[in-house]
């Protein structure tokens, strides 16, 4: 877990002249993440393997889409010609 002195800091954001309530706001930001802690981060390596999956779904969803469409292409390209014929 990350600590900070909050007084320290708070003495610091003052001396910097920042405004109180400005400090004060900055601080409870940081106290608020102190108190989330870090649990709920992902790790890099985690990021990593779970892009890979979204990846693969992506890659097996194109394919699925242009195993229909192709055919569906290809069938209404053929019901045009047989209409061409027809009225010809």
């Amino acid at each position: 877990m990350i600590s900070v002195d909050t007084l320290k800091a708070y003495e610091i954001l003052l001396a910097a002249k920042l405004p109180e309530e400005q400090a004060k706001a900055i601080l409870e930001v940081v106290k608020t993440a102190q108190e989330t802690g870090v649990d709920h981060l992902v790790t890099k390596s985690e990021f990593k393997e779970e892009m890979a999956g979204l990846r693969a779904e992506i890659y097996r969803i194109k394919y699925d889409l242009l195993k229909w469409l192709i055919p569906l292409i290809i069938g209404q390209g053929a019901v045009v010609v047989g209409l061409l014929k027809m009225l010809a």
